[in-house]
């Protein structure tokens, strides 16, 4: 499943709160590619109707 910009920007920021990833990493892998942000943190795949 394909997840919207939305949803992957949620859940990155939900990592960040939830604090299982640092802010500073999650700025530069948005920046760098959004598309990618959740692998490149390695975190786990957005879950089927993350919302």
């Amino acid at each position: 499943m394909i997840h919207i910009t939305k949803d992957r920007v949620d859940y990155v920021c939900k990592a960040v709160r939830e604090h299982r990833v640092k802010l500073a990493p999650a700025q530069q892998a948005m920046v760098m590619d959004w598309t990618t942000a959740v692998t490149t943190l390695g975190l786990p795949s957005i879950p089927a109707g993350y919302e």
